[in-house]
């Protein structure tokens, strides 16, 4: 495998993303003097798992397909899988107030894909571009503050 291969996997696949994100969290519980290192590994996979199942659902829904989805679909498909495994597995060690902080923020992930009948038309909330950055920026804040 080339390096250029390499790159491009690690960032398509939303290990990048994914890593940033546990970077954000850390940096708040730095911030906030807690200890957060039973959640890291939680909000790795859990991230690394919505953005992924993001990905194909909107690799269903698009026209234009994605060439490096297509050519690693069996992969992708497995770190999916594997990161929602995980995630579960993580989830178990959270406490039941800390699943409750973070329910608004699962919903809307999974809302943020699925297409909503909303005023006579199938639509996704990704679909509006200002509602879109918002509900981001409140999941993130919510998964690297909140909890």
């Amino acid at each position: 495998m080339k390096l250029s291969e390499l790159v491009t996997f690690f960032f398509s696949s939303n290990i990048f993303v994914s890593l940033c994100v546990v970077a954000l969290s850390q940096s708040s519980a730095i911030i906030l003097d807690v200890n957060a290192s039973n959640l890291l590994p939680f909000v790795f996979f859990s991230s690394l798992f919505s953005y992924n199942f993001l990905l194909f659902v909107r690799f269903n829904y698009s026209q234009n397909k994605d060439q490096n989805l297509l050519s690693n679909n069996s992969l992708y498909k497995w770190i999916t899988l594997f990161s929602a495994i995980l995630c579960i597995y993580f989830s178990s060690k959270l406490s039941l107030s800390t699943i409750m902080i973070l329910s608004p923020a699962i919903l809307l992930t999974l809302l943020y894909a699925v297409r909503l009948p909303i005023f006579k038309t199938s639509l996704a909330l990704r679909e509006i571009p200002t509602v879109k950055l918002f509900l981001i920026a409140f999941v993130w804040s919510m998964v690297s503050v909140g909890i």
